[in-house]
């Protein structure tokens, strides 16, 4: 379990990362930190419970936590980005 906890702590760091590179923020720090962080803490514990609900050897446990967290990850970067979303994506 610790190394389930360490490799999510990880991931998202590497997403938030990603997030503070591609995004212009449109918040103040304090509060881009302060999301980043509650979607570090949603992230980490998401993967935990795919893994504890689901148990170690399903084959769903990496889609139900990828699906999980991934939708949050787009929709927090768009939050966070002061871009509207049609000049992203049209």
């Amino acid at each position: 379990m610790n190394h389930l906890a360490v490799t999510s702590i990880l991931t998202v760091v590497a997403h938030i990362i990603w997030f503070a590179s591609m995004t212009e923020r449109k918040y103040p720090i304090k509060k881009t930190v302060l999301l980043y962080g509650l979607y570090a803490i949603f992230f980490t514990v998401w993967s935990i419970l795919a893994y504890s609900l689901l148990g170690k050897d399903s084959p769903y446990v990496i889609p139900f936590s990828f699906v999980g967290t991934i939708l949050p990850a787009i929709l927090l970067f768009l939050y966070t980005s002061s871009d509207s979303f049609s000049k992203k994506y049209f």
